[in-house]
């Protein structure tokens, strides 16, 4: 008995018996085959279409094969795929995680080794899928930053720039148009000793009452 959810299972095979096979495992494990996809093309069309929780993904395929499939089913529906192969080979196996596939079963897979699987497939594909938010909300950030660098043309007595477009503008203004600063008045000490002498003591705080 798994100690997990019921999922609902694509498998791609074109092999009609092996998926028959595996399709018998895949209740067994105590999930439900939505469909069987004959090739790669066929598994792309039918995730985009019925979007199962996860993939059996055989490698070996006509049309498209695994790697492809998987490699398009993560750009165009993101969904966990484990690969199905008859060979566990170290190379093959790394070819399978760079398309996107998070586990894989030697096939004929048996019920637990299925679940085991299952697993481990949605729980690398759910800490990419935050990979991936993580890093797109960090680029819209950097999209966000306005950095002010370079010479900027300033008047000598109202202190307005000059922009880029030809105008005059307060400094306040050109700030806040190439920034995410705001401005908030208030008077330096030499300024408040200035303009409020009898408010102030000589460092510029305001005198107690």
């Amino acid at each position: 008995m798994h100690n997990h959810a019921s999922l609902r299972i694509l498998i791609a095979d074109d092999e009609p018996l092996i998926a028959h096979l595996i399709a018998q495992e895949v209740v067994a494990a105590g999930h439900r085959v939505v469909a069987k996809a004959i090739d790669g093309r066929n598994a792309l069309r039918l995730t985009q279409e019925l979007h199962p929780d996860v993939v059996l993904m055989d490698i070996s395929m006509p049309e498209m094969d695994g790697f492809e499939a998987s490699e398009m089913i993560q750009d165009h529906c993101p969904t966990p795929i484990v690969m199905l192969t008859a060979h566990a080979e170290q190379d093959m196996l790394a070819k399978a995680a760079d398309c996107g596939a998070g586990a894989y079963l030697v096939k004929p897979p048996e019920a637990g080794e299925i679940n085991r699987a299952l697993v481990i497939a949605i729980s690398r594909h759910s800490d990419i899928m935050k990979l991936l938010r993580m890093n797109q909300e960090l680029q819209e950030a950097l999209l966000d930053v306005k950095v002010l660098k370079g010479l900027l043309p300033i008047c000598c007595q109202c202190k307005k720039i000059h922009s880029e477009n030809g105008q005059w503008q307060q400094v306040e203004t050109y700030v806040r148009n190439h920034t995410n600063a705001e401005f908030t008045h208030t008077y330096c000490p030499t300024c408040a000793k200035h303009y409020f002498p009898d408010a102030v003591d000589e460092e510029g705080h305001v005198r107690q009452p």
